[in-house]
């Protein structure tokens, strides 16, 4: 222990002695550590650890499977069936979001709730913090309203009062009883956005129990019996699906059912771009120890006669090797301390950039397990950077630095090595940067087929109570467009449902075969308003859009884009053609059948509202009023800024009906740029890594040929004293810095070539291996370090050769 702390004084004198190295070698470390510590911390809440719940790892996300949807929703007969006879879970839970208008005691808002089975709770291992949890035997149709409140819901609408047990609220105008508040902290981990309370599931199933073929957005969690892995419990549930199809061929025919890691479901978008960025800033880290070890062999050269004095008085190499890791391993520490800053500062940036998609429980910061990541990634760099230069000291002889202490140059072709390591990979780091950028700019500009700019989006949510039959909805959504189109600055209105994307069904065509169950194209349905043909911009081919005269006394039409004709009527028009989703029940009368039947009035282009290259349906598009739904997105395009008329379209709707909130005000650029938003957050990110990378590489080039100069000025004052130019001198040099760089360049080409295939899925319309890029970007990193290799360069045309040959 004596001779460690002898070590460790030693080695801070050494670096107060050369502080100009030390604060280089410092801020180098601190960048790669503090960034790679950052990034950990994403991963590693993200990717690594399990959920914040009893027995995590036993949780699994469930959803049926189809020929024509991969991830479609239960449907509600299949649920219970599910519940009833699987034998590899212990609790299933069926559940599905929805809001709600709350209104009576305050100001009416829109509240979200999670509609679930009483399974939830005890697969979940939670209890309430106030009251009770609704049970089996509330979870039925048409059972009592009881709902359980969100801890944060609870705070925030009533104070947290204890008394809140029993109150009724109203939602949608019906009462419903609260009979327990969630613990603080309890959030279930597949809806990222707000949830105020939990309702049974049941209590809304009246009208799914006969329609087994309808799926209304109700999925899956699970928990799987103890030794049961995830693939076995997806065979048993497939196989418990197969019975289902046996039985109910009518609907379940080619139906099944995928069960994944609930946490890989919910981590599913943001992996993708943190393996990228874990994969760069690790080469950031890696060319920081390149940097960081070129420096100390540089100062090991130097120190030659130091340490041959060291071991003239009796040090052992062992003792050499020691004190000499020691200094490394102190400039990992400070490196690491400060690293911590780096570390804060970029976890906010970070925090910013995922906050949109990250789920609730992802709380990112320097916790126990990031910091000890910090203080082990401390000591791998400090023990990779300082071994070499350690063991190539203590390996050489020593006698002759004792003799004449000159410098050597033992140390000089391992450099170049480092160098070239270091530029191969800031150019990969490069490539890959380039490669994601031009794939965002492409999403991003690619035409969807419709127009997002400058149109405000926010939902209503009309009273089942209040207006319960159709006639009412009409005109009360009749009247809010009506207004707010008469509001300066308004362009155009209209109202979705879905915003654009959302509900399928199953499509027949007059005239052809019925399809067999589970052979049926899915068309999107849409139902909108007339105004949204001009909200959205939309290129109508054939025919017209929806109208005002579309109403339920007409009748029923649709407008259906191009790949819609294009499947139903190849070689004809398809104005006139008639078309049905569904197909009739053998109870049916004929003149059902005959309303059931759509005629198409107009054909409009594909649009691809959930980003261009994601998978998109055809498309149907239904006048809402001939099935007028309590709920809607308002659209609303405006002559400038969207969200100046948030405010404004609030207070009509307020003067309308008081009890009528808005909620999930926003743009749609906002909407269809979040689908983008990992790649983006990736793309800036990784734009930061390389530009460090390639600086670091250009630092690494520049020491590496000062070093050269420095222990060759005896050699270049001789050759300017024999008569070279001093071009001649400069040219030498930049020609030696610009060898290490192309023989880098060529390794890091097939490196980026190699490893074109890893992220080829990740890019949108780019070709990995374009050729004309990877010349550009390594032509590019060759003129940077041309220009690293200048400085050097110019020192050495300057060398006086009198002052050289007379002093060295």
């Amino acid at each position: 222990m004596d001779t460690f702390f002898q070590d460790l004084k030693y080695a801070l004198r050494a670096l107060r002695s050369n502080p100009g190295f030390a604060i280089v070698a410092v801020i180098t470390l601190a960048l790669g550590i503090g960034l790679s510590t950052a990034v950990f911390s994403l991963v590693d809440v993200a990717l690594l650890r399990p959920l914040p719940f009893d027995d995590a790892d036993e949780l699994v996300w469930m959803t049926e499977w189809s020929k024509n949807i991969d991830t479609m929703s239960f449907s509600y007969p299949n649920l219970i069936d599910y519940q009833e006879k699987n034998e590899v879970y212990t609790h299933l839970a069926g559940h599905r979001g929805q809001d709600f208008n709350l209104t009576g005691e305050g100001a009416a808002e829109q509240i979200g709730a999670v509609q679930a089975t009483a399974s939830l709770f005890p697969m979940m291992r939670v209890t309430p913090e106030l009251g009770r949890v609704f049970t089996a035997q509330e979870d039925v149709p048409n059972g009592p309203k009881v709902a359980v409140l969100s801890h944060s819901f609870w705070q925030r609408r009533f104070g947290g009062d204890p008394d809140v047990l029993g109150k009724r609220l109203l939602l949608d105008g019906e009462p419903w009883e609260v009979i327990g508040v969630m613990p603080r902290g309890f959030f279930y981990p597949v809806y990222f956005d707000q949830i105020d309370m939990y309702q049974p599931l049941g209590h809304f199933a009246e009208d799914w129990l006969e329609t087994r073929g309808n799926h209304p957005g109700i999925f899956v969690t699970a928990r799987r019996k103890p030794g049961i892995s995830v693939e076995a419990a997806e065979v048993g549930m497939k196989q418990l699906a197969a019975q289902l199809a046996e039985a109910y061929p009518d609907t379940n025919t080619g139906n099944s059912v995928t069960v994944t890691d609930l946490q890989a479901r919910m981590v599913r978008r943001m992996k993708p771009a943190l393996l990228v960025l874990w994969g760069a800033v690790t080469m950031v880290l890696l060319i920081a120890c390149v940097n960081v070890a070129n420096l100390l062999l540089a100062r090991s050269e130097r120190r030659g006669q130091e340490v041959a004095v060291r071991a003239a008085l009796g040090a052992g190499k062992g003792r050499l090797v020691r004190q000499l890791l020691t200094e490394s391993l102190v400039l990992a520490g400070l490196g690491a301390v400060n690293g911590l800053a780096v570390a804060w500062v970029s976890l906010r940036l970070l925090r910013a950039q995922f906050d949109t998609f990250l789920p609730s429980w992802v709380q990112v910061g320097l916790d126990p397990r990031v910091l000890s990541f910090s203080l082990a990634a401390a000591v791998l760099t400090g023990v990779i950077f300082g071994l070499a230069p350690a063991i190539r000291l203590a390996r050489g002889a020593l006698s002759p630095l004792l003799r004449d202490g000159r410098r050597t140059t033992r140390g000089s072709s391992l450099r170049s090595w480092l160098v070239i390591g270091e530029t191969a990979l800031a150019l990969v780091l490069l490539v890959a940067a380039t490669l994601f950028f031009r794939s965002l700019t492409q999403r991003i500009d690619a035409d969807p087929g419709f127009n997002y700019d400058n149109v405000l989006l926010t939902n209503v949510n009309l009273p089942d109570e209040t207006y319960a039959e159709p006639e009412a909805r009409v005109a009360v959504f009749d009247e809010l467009i009506e207004r707010v189109a008469a509001l300066p600055g308004v362009e155009s209105v209209g109202t979705a449902l879905p915003m654009l994307s959302g509900w399928q069904s199953s499509v027949a065509i007059e005239g052809q075969p019925w399809p067999d169950a589970g052979e049926a194209r899915l068309s999107e349905v849409l139902r909108v308003t007339a105004g949204m043909a001009d909200v959205l911009e939309l290129n109508i081919l054939q025919g017209r859009f929806i109208t005002d005269d579309d109403r339920a006394d007409t009748r029923n039409v649709a407008v259906v884009d191009e790949q819609f004709a294009s499947f139903a009527w190849p070689d004809q028009s398809a104005i006139g053609q008639r078309f049905r989703f569904g197909r009739p029940d053998e109870e049916d009368t004929e003149e059902e059948i005959e309303e059931a039947w759509i005629e198409v009035v107009g054909v409009v282009s594909h649009i691809e509202p959930d980003g261009v290259g994601e998978i998109s349906r055809m498309q149907a598009w239904l006048p809402s009023s001939q099935q007028p739904l309590p709920f809607a997105t308002l659209a609303v395009r405006t002559s400038g800024d969207p969200m100046l008329l948030a405010d404004p379209i609030g207070a009509v709707v307020r003067e309308i009906d008081r009890d009528l909130p808005l909620s999930a005000t926003r743009t749609m650029t906002e909407d269809y740029r979040s689908f983008v938003a990992p790649q983006k957050m990736a793309t800036n990110l990784l734009a930061v890594f390389a530009v460090l990378a390639v600086a670091l590489a250009a630092l690494g080039i520049y020491g590496v040929m000062a070093y050269t100069v420095a222990s060759q000025r005896r050699e270049i004052g001789v050759r300017l004293a024999l008569g070279a130019s001093r071009g001649n001198v400069l040219s030498r040099v930049v020609t030696d810095g610009l060898r290490l760089t192309g023989t880098g360049l060529g390794l890091g080409l097939l490196a980026a070539f190699a490893g074109a295939p890893l992220i080829a899925d990740q890019l949108f319309r780019v070709e990995p291996r374009d050729p004309v890029l990877l010349a550009t970007l390594s032509l590019l990193l060759a003129s940077v370090a041309a220009l690293a290799c200048a400085i050097p360069a110019w020192r050495a045309s300057r060398v006086d050769p009198i002052h050289v040959l007379r002093y060295e």
